[in-house]
């Protein structure tokens, strides 16, 4: 009903292309006459694809099938349907941009608190792989609490599984994480952390001293890690 009468108060209906999955996951969806082939709508058990202007008329099935077939959080759930997309053809124009929003089922009233995912790539040469690794840095860091719980709970066995999932390249919340291992007792592992970051960027080492100040490190425990792992 409601997007029925949106399409009869819109004059432009006719070039439109619009999908709804509501909350009950029921569905529905509009293809114009006048939207550029390919274009196609395709519905299914709580979900819809659409394309237009595609290579071929097969890009919305494949999205389709690959998002039926995909597992795990529903984030990698839509990047499977995108990347099918694209190994079906794609655009006709080619690859410029990506995007994903992803929010929460139920609606707190704070639209940050309930913003799961919202990433986007505004101009690269190679989108999809983009948008993938800026989702895979962001459930990085959306693990961070959890981490720090494990940490505080001296629980290795959930904490360890997650360090090793985090990419060689963030030494970021590596450093946090160790940071946090030192303040609760476990120096060894912490040095552990700490050693590659320091290899690899001086700059760790040198953040130290700059954390007294700021009451996260005593003036103690910042000689003591710097004697631990010298220059």
């Amino acid at each position: 009903a409601a997007l029925t009468k949106l399409l009869t108060e819109d004059v432009g209906a006719a070039r439109r292309q619009v999908g709804y999955v509501d909350a009950q996951g029921r569905t529905a969806s509009w293809t114009g006459k006048l939207c550029i082939p390919a274009a196609v709508s395709i519905e299914g058990e709580q979900f819809v694809v659409q394309s237009n202007l595609m290579d071929q008329d097969t890009v919305s099935q494949a999205m389709a099938d690959a998002y039926r077939k995909a597992r795990g959080p529903l984030e990698y759930r839509l990047l499977a349907a995108l990347k099918a997309a694209q190994g079906e053809g794609g655009d006709l124009r080619g690859m410029q941009s990506a995007a994903m929003v992803v929010v929460a089922a139920k609606d707190t009233g704070n639209p940050v608190a309930d913003t799961i995912v919202d990433l986007s790539v505004e101009d690269h040469p190679h989108p999809l792989e983009e948008l993938e690794r800026l989702l895979d840095m962001h459930e990085e860091y959306a693990s961070y609490n959890a981490m720090i719980k494990a940490v505080d709970e001296h629980d290795p066995a959930t904490l360890e599984p997650m360090l090793a999932r985090l990419s060689p390249d963030n030494l970021e919340l590596r450093f946090w994480v160790a940071l946090e291992l030192y303040s609760n007792g476990a120096r060894h592992r912490a040095l552990a952390l700490f050693k590659p970051m320091f290899e690899a960027n001086q700059a760790w080492r040198e953040l130290l001293p700059r954390l007294v100040p700021a009451e996260l490190l005593t003036e103690e425990q910042v000689k003591a890690i710097q004697e631990a792992l010298p220059r």
